[in-house]
């Protein structure tokens, strides 16, 4: 329905169009030229001119083209007139037509001499034309005087084209009629200018079946721009009957995609069960010890993607039980030697201190407090665990154990200053977390300095934080080793100053979060400043 009344639209669309630019045409209106070009007369504006004209202006025209719109004359007065037409050279029915639309001449003669706009419908006097006629007048553009009348020819037959879509439908009906009650075009053998009362379609009344929406699907619209009404009236049964045709063919489509998703789902399922029975076998080889089994391909993408994630998962599996395997020997070998080992601390530290009192009784202090400085090292570093705690005081006398040696080994060329007020004697701190990096210094930075070399740490607290700063005036470090957070190059051997920072690094940020840890500030050959944040911790308890 709403595709018929789309159609119609675009039809009298057309043909309103066509009247507006024979209206807008200089040489159609020469009035409306006069006024534009201020000459009296033209030359070109004759009347055998006008038809070729009128024949340019509709060549583009599509309801001309689609030969919707087959007469056109320009009615000046009772004897003058021009015309073109759609019909064949020498067709009895174009002939006929300029003699009709010469009667017309009559009907709105009235209007012309009254003045008055002129927009109707007239219908030709032969029943037998297959036209209906819309007069409109054309003026002049200064004072709206009429300059004649525009009569345009319409197929009727062209018209009721629009209405194709229902025809599907037996004893569907489609009509067109103007605000008087007369029809101009129709699906059924309606002669146009037709009373709605006074036709009938199959023995019924088109009137009643306009008014019996018990039985008929209705649909009336107004058509715009002419005062014109379009009707669409399809019996209910019709529509009935195509959806049960349809529905019949809906159904058995459904039934036929059922019955092959159905099967399909029984070949697929059964593909499936086939693929979960073979896994199961694999996989109980699998518990029996057979690791080297494998699941075959079955060219489905999903599947063998499964297919092969299993070889790697039973391969892996055979991997890690044979490298548990290698683990629990190797731990039991270690084991033994940690046994073994037990003894060589023990033995040690009796040495050492058997050469300390032997230094000490032969009177030489230097080499026993030598001795005794290094048996606390040693100590210390063998008591580590990750998260050790000891006091300020505890790690800075294993700083001066430490610088202490090294003074003894460098001499007057080693220098060192450690400045750490009383109080914070008692906070705690990560074990190891000074004396690695004041070897560092010395071992790195001092080592291959030419010169006086110093060490100095001190600390403070500032803004809630523990700060201890190792600084000393050795040969710096490259500005790439530095970021304690990068990782090695890939291949690069790392070097073991810069392990040592970072383990240390990663050991404060292990135990007191991201806020604390190590940065350093190095230029090479003018020294190194490491600087630890630390939380300040004053826990009663500590290992």
């Amino acid at each position: 329905m709403n595709q018929s009344t789309e159609a119609l639209e675009t039809d009298f669309r057309s043909v309103k169009e066509m009247y507006y630019t024979l209206m807008s045409d200089p040489i159609v209106n020469t009035e409306l030229y006069r006024e534009i070009t201020d000459k009296e007369t033209d030359p070109d504006i004759l009347y055998e001119n006008i038809n070729s004209r009128l024949r340019r202006l509709t060549y583009y025209n599509n309801a001309w083209n689609s030969h919707l719109l087959r007469y056109i004359s320009l009615i000046y007065n009772e004897n003058d007139y021009n015309s073109i037409n759609n019909f064949s050279a020498g067709s009895i029915d174009g002939i006929r037509t300029n003699q009709t639309v010469g009667s017309f001449y009559s009907t709105f003669q009235d209007f012309i001499a009254n003045g008055t706009r002129i927009n109707t419908i007239l219908f030709s006097a032969d029943s037998t034309d297959p036209l209906i006629y819309f007069a409109q007048d054309y003026y002049e553009i200064a004072d709206y005087k009429i300059n004649g009348t525009i009569v345009m020819g319409v197929s009727s037959e062209q018209l009721a084209r629009a209405f194709n879509s229902i025809l599907k439908y037996d004893g569907a009906l489609g009509i067109v009629y103007d605000e008087k009650g007369r029809i101009l075009c129709s699906t059924a053998q309606i002669t146009p200018g037709t009373q709605i009362f006074d036709a009938s379609f199959g023995e019924v009344p088109v009137s009643r079946m306009l008014q019996d929406s018990s039985s008929y699907f209705i649909n009336t619209t107004s058509l715009s721009g002419y005062n014109l009404y379009s009707a669409v009236i399809i019996p209910n049964r019709a529509v009935f009957q195509d959806l049960e045709t349809q529905m019949g063919g809906y159904i058995l489509i459904i039934l036929v995609l059922a019955a092959a998703f159905i099967l399909l789902g029984l070949f697929i399922s059964r593909k499936i069960i086939n693929y979960i029975n073979s896994l199961i076998s694999q996989m109980e080889m699998i518990q029996a010890g057979h690791y080297e089994i494998t699941v075959p391909n079955y060219g489905i993408r999903e599947l063998d993607t499964l297919s092969a994630i299993f070889k790697k998962t039973s391969s892996k599996i055979g991997y890690l039980i044979n490298e548990v395997y290698t683990n629990e020997l190797l731990l039991r070998e270690a084991e033994l030697k940690a046994l073994q080992a037990q003894i060589n601390p023990h033995f040690l530290f009796n040495t050492l201190l058997c050469i300390s009192w032997n230094a000490k009784s032969n009177g030489d202090e230097k080499t026993s407090r030598m001795i005794d400085a290094l048996s606390e090292l040693l100590d210390s570093k063998m008591s580590f665990t990750e998260n050790s705690k000891v006091t300020v005081a505890y790690e800075i006398e294993h700083v001066n154990f430490y610088l202490f040696l090294q003074k003894t080994r460098f001499g007057d060329k080693l220098r060192f200053h450690v400045d750490i007020p009383e109080d914070f004697l008692p906070l705690l701190i990560p074990k190891l977390c000074l004396q690695p990096i004041v070897e560092n210094a010395v071992v790195h930075g001092l080592e291959n300095k030419t010169g006086m070399g110093y060490v100095t740490v001190t600390a403070k607290i500032n803004a809630g934080m523990l700060i201890f700063t190792v600084a000393d005036n050795g040969v710096g470090m490259d500005p790439s080793r530095m970021d304690l957070d990068a990782d090695e190059p890939c291949g690069a051997r790392p070097e073991h100053h810069n392990i040592g920072l970072k383990n240390t690094n990663k050991r404060i940020r292990h135990l007191y979060g991201e806020p604390y840890g190590i940065t350093i500030r190095s230029s090479e050959n003018f020294g190194t400043l490491v600087v630890i944040k630390l939380p300040v911790d004053r826990e009663s308890e500590h290992v």
